[in-house]
């Protein structure tokens, strides 16, 4: 083993995370895999970019249809067309 902070455990990988198979340090200096950093690169910040526009279109489609549960609450309780809140328990039908 190497004096520093090189152990054998940092050397079987081949980023800089922690190895799936520590035993498989040997094979890979066999097959001569180089250690690469495991940088953020376009394909990963696009993918990021994916991920928050799906998100923001996911957050706009749920208050929509919390605005459509609320109209229809509206309508079919209380016979009038809006999209305010309004409770199904507020219906004189509901305190009976």
């Amino acid at each position: 083993m190497k004096g520093g902070a090189e152990h054998e455990v940092e050397r079987a990988s081949t980023t800089e995370g922690l190895p799936v198979a520590p035993t498989l340090s040997p094979a890979l200096d066999a097959a001569g895999f180089r250690r690469r950093r495991a940088g953020i690169d376009a394909r990963a910040a696009w993918i990021c970019l994916l991920a928050s526009g799906v998100g923001a279109l996911a957050a706009l489609a749920a208050g929509a249809l919390l605005l459509l549960i609320a109209a229809f609450t509206n309508l079919t309780f209380h016979g009038r067309l809006s999209v305010a809140h309004a409770s199904p328990w507020d219906h004189a039908s509901a305190r009976s």
